[in-house]
């Protein structure tokens, strides 16, 4: 359970850092800097302090910078040209450092944007920056990734190996608390010697120039203002740079590490998520759980896909919708189709790819990353730990995890809505006459778009790499481009599961409904329709076994003939039936006499009358809580979530309004599929959503510790309350939605 850990950890960690009572600044220079804290700090603006602990490595990094000097050595980037230009040597190494910065501020941004700043709007946890669209989302980099950007370098200068002075390292780090946040190009960056020119503009603020601009607060909203102006209104000194210091901000991974760090917090939650909506689709395709069997993964030990098998087992405890290993499969397909029955093997190499991601941005964000470095020696050591190629492979991954992933999740849905392979749900997931309601056809339609897009967007950076720069820069890893195309992925990819979650949440009701209404109508089957006990010789076991076999029939004829309207489908199951009946009454070997049979067709006819008497009043009555009780551990979860804290109902047609305007039961007119989506998505953006997908995870991983030490309880409770209902839990939930406002 490596990644559930590293996931489960990681939110937990989140959580602390947000939850604003009483809690502790975040101490930088003394620690090691995690994901879950970047996030903190740029999306949720958690307070940060400077450890007094790392400045005397600070400062005698500079003063070996100084010493060098002195001694004649030739540093590059200090007394040397930079890249293909280090063949020259100079004396004016404040200069130098002014060079530096004045080349490198060349990136295109929009610096006239609406002083409201709609593009900073809520900070969410499973977002990057809202897409507000215009200039601005083209040209400028979300103001998160920027204060992540910005935590992310001071984390490494505060390793005193940069030879920076103390008083730079406390000016930048003063300019974070302050909520001063670097307005940086999107684009110009190709990551080699690392993000230099994105980092060119963090820099400049701290000389203060008047063409310099910065996001500053101006009560709930923020709006951009020269470095100057800004300063000064947080009372912050600006400095000039000695020798390497403007050097020593630029060159670094920093931008592309720290935006790498806000896509992989929200790609967590995006795996998490494909996993809780594969066990949903299991329950909602009438799967089993046989697939996910621990046999498989002892036989085939990739540990990734033991982790995937072992969460799905978990998931569907208590569900009444699937079949359950080794029961009755004389009907039907034995084994389900790929989608579910190999989920395991595709989504645990995927789940180990994220591992892999994850401590790749992990270790990037805490190293050290500038060239050169000042050894403990201070001798002076030129590298490559600039170059990012760890964030493009980590990213590049993780685009292709979830390419992968919603690809499962676009079958599953396809599935769901075809009434050839979900098992006998009505196509397109209606709940009305299939010959006039085509509900969620265009949701299909939009998640083949959504999953297309998704499939663009999961090729690698690195074949497109350019040489630049005289050919100095010949290898570059793109790591920042790669960076922000895997945010454009994740959004994607949310919008996907939206769908998947509304059509999810509306298949389980009509199984739910299914079912509810075929324990209804079996006893009045058996009075109304089926032989009677009388009617066949022998013992009762005999006439048992005629009549469910008869029962079995019509069920199966009726989920057969689910693309039919609701008249039609019995009548002709029932068709169905009669006929068996009578050929039954053709065969001595039964002990069914023909007599039985004057009045067959009438009773078929009024057997009818009932089936669709009985199916309109179970749709009619149906609500949330007929559908709880038939759900596994996970589902419950999502889909209370969705019907009773996002309003989400069961979709249904009402009678239509003015023009003709199509209305759904129980919402307001005008509401459409659209909105209903729409809602789901920004949960999920906003975070909200994922609260209940972690509960989850953290469930599963608890559940499997305890199996391990020997602990579980006989009846399988794991310590945790999955009642989706109760008190407990909802107080919970909302301490955790509390921490996230």
């Amino acid at each position: 359970m490596a990644y559930t850990s590293t996931i489960v950890h990681n939110w937990n960690r989140f959580l602390h850092l947000v939850d604003r009572t009483g809690a502790e600044p975040l101490s930088i220079g003394k620690t090691s800097l995690d994901l879950a804290s970047i996030a903190a700090v740029a999306r949720y603006n958690k307070s940060t302090v400077l450890s007094q602990s790392c400045l005397d490595q600070v400062t005698r990094s500079a003063q070996s910078v100084t010493a060098n000097l002195e001694a004649g050595e030739t540093i590059y980037a200090v007394n040397t040209g930079v890249g293909a230009s280090a063949n020259t040597r100079t004396k004016a190494v404040e200069g130098l450092q002014q060079a530096i910065i004045k080349h490198l501020n060349c990136g295109i941004l929009n610096i006239e944007h609406d002083s409201d700043n709609r593009a900073c709007g809520p900070r969410g946890i499973l977002s990057a920056e809202p897409t507000q669209g215009g200039e601005y989302e083209l040209l400028n980099l979300p103001p998160s990734w920027a204060k992540a950007a910005h935590l992310v370098r001071i984390n490494a200068l505060a390793g005193g190996r940069s030879g920076i002075r103390a008083e730079v390292l406390h000016t930048l780090v003063k300019i974070l608390q302050a909520d001063i946040t670097p307005n940086i190009p999107l684009r110009g960056s190709i990551s080699a010697s690392g993000d230099l020119s994105p980092l060119s503009y963090l820099a400049a603020i701290i000389q203060g120039g008047p063409g310099t601009q910065v996001w500053v607060k101006d009560g709930s909203t923020r709006r951009l203002t020269s470095a100057g102006e800004a300063l000064a209104r947080a009372g912050i000194q600006p400095l000039a740079f000695a020798p390497k210091e403007a050097l020593s901000i630029v060159n670094g991974t920093a931008v592309s590490a720290g935006a790498a760090a806000l896509a992989m917090q929200d790609a967590h939650g995006c795996t998490a998520l494909g996993q809780i909506l594969t066990a949903m689709a299991v329950e909602a395709l009438n799967g089993t759980d046989e697939s996910f069997d621990s046999y498989l993964a002892e036989v085939r030990p990739h540990p990734g896909q033991a982790e995937a098998a072992q969460n799905m087992l978990h998931f569907l405890k208590d569900s009444k919708l699937i079949r359950r290993a080794n029961t009755d499969n004389t009907n039907g397909l034995r084994q389900d189709r790929y989608s579910l029955r190999t989920a395991p093997q595709w989504l645990g190499p995927e789940i180990e790819n994220m591992l892999l991601a994850h401590k790749q941005i992990a270790v990037e964000c805490d190293a050290i990353t500038d060239n050169p470095l000042i050894k403990d020696d201070s001798s002076v050591l030129q590298g490559g730990n600039f170059q990012a190629y760890s964030v493009t492979s980590a990213m590049d991954k993780t685009r292709a995890a979830l390419h992968a992933i919603g690809r499962m999740l676009y079958q599953q849905s396809a599935e769901l809505m075809n009434p050839i392979m979900n098992n006998g749900l009505p196509p397109n997931l209606t709940a009305d006459e299939p010959s006039c309601d085509f509900l969620f056809k265009g949701i299909d339609v939009a998640s083949a778009s959504y999953q297309s897009e998704l499939a663009f967007l999961s090729h690698g950076t690195t074949p497109f790499v350019m040489v630049a720069e005289h050919g100095n820069q010949s290898l570059n890893s793109l790591g920042l481009i790669s960076t922000r195309y895997t945010h454009r992925a994740i959004d994607i990819y949310v919008q996907l599961c939206a769908n998947s979650i509304l059509a999810l949440c509306q298949a389980l009701d009509l199984r739910a409904a299914q079912l509810k209404f075929e324990s209804a109508f079996e006893p009045l089957f058996y009075t109304k329709l089926c032989l009677d006990t009388n009617d066949i010789s022998g013992n009762s076991k005999e006439a048992a076994d005629v009549r469910q076999r008869l029962w079995l029939l019509f069920k199966t004829s009726v989920r057969e003939k689910s693309s039919l309207d609701a008249q039609d489908r019995f009548s002709r199951s029932l068709c169905a039936v009669v006929s068996s009946m009578q050929s039954l009454s053709l065969d001595p070997s039964n002990g069914v006499t023909s007599s039985s049979y004057a009045d067959l067709n009438s009773r078929r006819a009024a057997s009818v009358a009932k089936a669709l008497e009985l199916y309109k009043a179970t749709l009619e009555q149906h609500s949330i809580e007929d559908t709880l009780p038939f759900l596994g551990r996970a589902s419950r979860r999502i889909y209370s979530f969705v019907r009773k804290e996002l309003g989400v109902p069961f979709l249904r047609s009402d009678k239509p309004g003015p023009q003709g305007i199509p209305k759904f039961r129980g919402v307001e007119l005008g509401t459409t599929i659209g909105t209903f989506v729409s809602r789901i998505y920004r949960a999920l953006k906003r975070g909200e959503m994922i609260v209940p997908v972690m509960e989850c995870l953290e469930d599963a991983m608890q559940h499997e510790e305890k199996a391990t030490d020997g602990a579980v309880k006989k009846n399988g409770h794991n310590g945790v309350h999955m009642d989706g209902e109760s008190a407990e839990y909802m107080n919970g939930r909302a301490k955790k939605r509390k921490a996230l406002d």
